[in-house]
């Protein structure tokens, strides 16, 4: 099925039990990663446990067309769900998938599926966005409001909170990928120096101390390299 961007945060705190094949796409791949991590650890105690996890490459499913399939209908060793991941997933998965979702087998395991920037013509993204059993969340890097609420909730959970100008700019100079966004906001938290017990209010100042504008790095980094 087609997860419409609304159902997304809903179907990630409580995925629907009936869908076996979750398909991550679209060219945010930081955002894929991690909500492919959310669900990974939804469906497994601990997401590197070989016993209960398989990880897998779109390369290798490409070189054996049997491969997915053997990992799909294997027993998890100890009971429980069992969890095959797919990472860098490319067109080649699609054939292997839909034999899949033709005669799903009958053992308890969940497919991630994480893949790029897939086009609307995509074999694979019509596969997960037509069969009952799987699902096809999109993951486009957000703007605006829904940027701002991104970068608000992040801090919150670090028991942060922001001024209005301080988020603004936040915003517009953060890197557009989840993970690299991720990654300077842990540093402006230290920086801030977050409390369990007293939340600070992060001001513009702070801001400029620590988060680069990936842009204006990026150019600085071409001016040195023509003057070296």
């Amino acid at each position: 099925m087609k997860l419409p961007p609304a159902q997304i945060t809903s179907f990630l705190n409580k995925p629907d039990s009936a869908v076996r094949v979750v398909l991550l796409y679209g060219p945010d791949v930081g955002l894929a990663r991690e909500r492919a991590d959310i669900l990974a650890m939804k469906t497994v105690p601990d997401i590197n446990d070989p016993f209960r996890t398989a990880s897998l490459t779109g390369s290798m499913i490409a070189d054996d067309g049997a491969r997915l399939s053997d990992e799909v209908s294997a027993q998890s060793l100890g009971g429980g769900t069992r969890l095959v991941r797919i990472q860098s997933a490319t067109e080649s998965v699609a054939s292997s998938l839909k034999s899949l979702l033709e005669d799903w087998p009958s053992n308890d395991c969940f497919l991630l599926i994480e893949a790029g920037d897939l086009d609307k013509r995509s074999k694979l993204r019509a596969l997960c966005d037509n069969a009952s059993i799987a699902a096809a969340i999109p993951c486009y890097v957000e703007e605006g409001a829904a940027r701002q609420r991104v970068v608000s909730d992040i801090l919150n959970a670090e028991n942060l909170g922001i001024t209005r100008d301080a988020l603004a700019f936040l915003v517009d100079v953060l890197p557009p990928d989840r993970q690299a966004l991720r990654s300077e906001l842990d540093k402006l938290a230290m920086y801030a120096g977050a409390s369990p017990t007293t939340k600070k209010q992060i001001t513009i100042e702070d801001v400029r101390a620590v988060v680069q504008d990936a842009g204006a790095a990026e150019l600085d980094d071409l001016i040195f390299a023509v003057g070296g």
